[in-house]
């Protein structure tokens, strides 16, 4: 898969075969969506393990336009959490190579329907590529707890800033 500035769009929009993550661009071809369909950890009855973690990725190489000094991503993240106090949720997100972990701890009763937003501001260099790895983590203390994390979405807006002079 490939984002053309120049065009501002997505060069080959996928389905992965499973069918647990599709790509697409908006209809004004600024933002690539990802959206999932099973990147989610469950654990609620006594039958469902103490803890529980999955993981996805996916990398875009981008073509740059020439002359630019940096490029920016915005990227948005939504879902939903719900757990007990007796259970906890990590996110650990590498986005752009910006390592970044979203805690719901231990102790904290909680029921959100999620949503973050990451501005990011990058050197264009000669890697133009964007490699994105997500996990989810879950522990909970007791089999009556109950922990659910679902991520819905993804989305990066890629834009360039010109040079400065």
């Amino acid at each position: 898969m490939s984002f053309d500035f120049e065009n501002r769009e997505i060069l080959k929009p996928i389905k992965m075969p499973d069918d647990s993550i599709s790509m697409t661009a908006t209809s004004d071809n600024t933002t690539i969506s990802t959206l999932f369909e099973k990147f989610s950890v469950n654990l609620q009855t006594e039958k469902d393990a103490l803890s529980g973690a999955v993981f996805t990725g996916f990398y875009i190489p981008v073509k740059v336009v020439q002359g630019n000094k940096y490029i920016n991503y915005i990227q948005n993240l939504r879902g939903v959490v719900h757990k007990d106090a007796d259970a906890r949720i990590i996110l650990s997100l590498d986005l752009g190579g910006k390592l970044i972990t979203i805690e719901f701890p231990y102790g904290e009763k909680t029921e959100v329907d999620l949503f973050r937003s990451f501005p990011r501001r990058v050197k264009n260099g000669k890697t133009n590529s964007y490699l994105a790895t997500l996990a989810i983590t879950v522990e909970r203390r007791s089999v009556k707890s109950i922990a659910f994390i679902e991520i819905d979405s993804f989305d990066l807006a890629i834009g360039i800033m010109p040079k400065q002079k």
